[in-house]
């Protein structure tokens, strides 16, 4: 019997040491996983406008644009230029092959200096009563026939040059080195970006509240939500026939000229807009505590934070933040519901 009790207890012994290190095992497993980051989707916030509503989809025109060719034709000799390169007004953008023109400017020149020497010398004669009107007349009409075609000749032999009328953009260029063109065939457009355009469609039912010297607020998410305000230009009369919008046209400046046209753009037609800057942040992403106060968890040291929040107006799916979060803080949209306060997320 006593050796009976000694394997029991011997039995005992060795299940407590296993179950001890089961759960160090165990402990050390958990311990290992909370130092995991959790994965979550983040925005930085920024001050925006506080939109009313009349929130619209824009897009960016150039304010002035003009399409450029050459007056004669020829063989493109020389290109130099490139597609989205700045140049300036006066700037030499393309040539043509000068031989003809040249050839027959230098022989428009010629007949015309002949002309003059034969006028000259005849004057003296037809001064003297030597020349009879009807060759005086004669050799007159030469004359102005020689000046006009040598005037041809030369603006043809300039003509094979191509000068950019405005400063600005080569927004597009339809022409290739050796490339044969004819007369007034568009070879390039240059484009003014220092003032641009922003062409909205306003519903019949909002086209009265816009008026021509009204402010907007322009914001161009391909820009890092970009804003600048613009001032209402124009504001058409006749509406489309199939949406009944009229389209509206805001001017606005881009001294930086990284605004660039076709950009697509949001616009808020709102007198105050300018004065009513917020942080706004996604509804989903403000939360409820148990005392009934909102809060959002933002990233700070690669770590969550709770930071409780005043909320104001909806703004489409954002929400106006009012107080307690700050320009530039980051908060988290997607992955909260896995965080606690300090752990590390990435």
């Amino acid at each position: 019997m006593i050796r009976k009790k000694k394997i029991s207890f011997g039995a005992l012994s060795v299940v407590f040491l296993l179950a001890a290190t089961l759960l160090s095992s165990c402990g050390n497993s958990g311990t290992d996983s909370s130092t995991v980051p959790v994965t979550v989707s983040t925005i930085k916030v920024q001050m925006s406008p506080e939109s009313d509503g009349s929130d619209y989809v824009g897009t960016i025109e150039e304010s002035f644009g003009t399409t450029l060719s050459f007056e004669t034709a020829g063989n493109i000799q020389h290109l130099y230029v490139k597609e989205g390169q700045q140049v300036s007004k006066g700037q030499l953008l393309a040539s043509l092959n000068e031989s003809t023109a040249q050839n027959a400017y230098n022989i428009a020149k010629a007949t015309l200096d002949r002309a003059e020497d034969g006028y000259n010398r005849s004057k003296e004669l037809y001064n003297n009563r030597s020349l009879s009107e009807l060759k005086w007349i004669e050799i007159q009409t030469t004359l102005v026939q020689a000046q006009s075609a040598e005037a041809i000749a030369k603006k043809n032999l300039q003509d094979c040059k191509l000068y950019a009328p405005v400063s600005g953009v080569i927004s597009s260029l339809e022409i290739e080195q050796g490339m044969n063109v004819i007369p007034f065939q568009p070879v390039a457009k240059v484009v003014d970006i220092n003032k641009l355009n922003v062409k909205v469609s306003i519903p019949e039912n909002e086209i009265a509240s816009v008026t021509i010297g009204q402010k907007a607020v322009i914001i161009v998410s391909a820009l890092n939500n970009e804003t600048v305000t613009g001032t209402i230009t124009e504001r058409g009369i006749e509406a489309d026939i199939l949406s009944h919008c009229y389209d509206v046209k805001i001017a606005i400046a881009n001294p930086e000229k990284k605004m660039l046209p076709g950009m697509v753009c949001r616009v808020i037609v709102d007198r105050n807009a300018e004065s009513r800057m917020a942080i706004h942040v996604p509804a989903n992403s403000v939360q409820l505590s148990n005392d009934g106060r909102k809060y959002v968890w933002t990233v700070k040291n690669g770590k969550a934070s709770r930071v409780f929040i005043n909320t104001g107006n909806l703004s489409g799916n954002n929400v106006v933040v009012e107080s307690g979060l700050n320009e530039g803080d980051v908060v988290i949209t997607e992955g909260w519901q896995k965080v606690s306060e300090g752990c590390e997320v990435k």
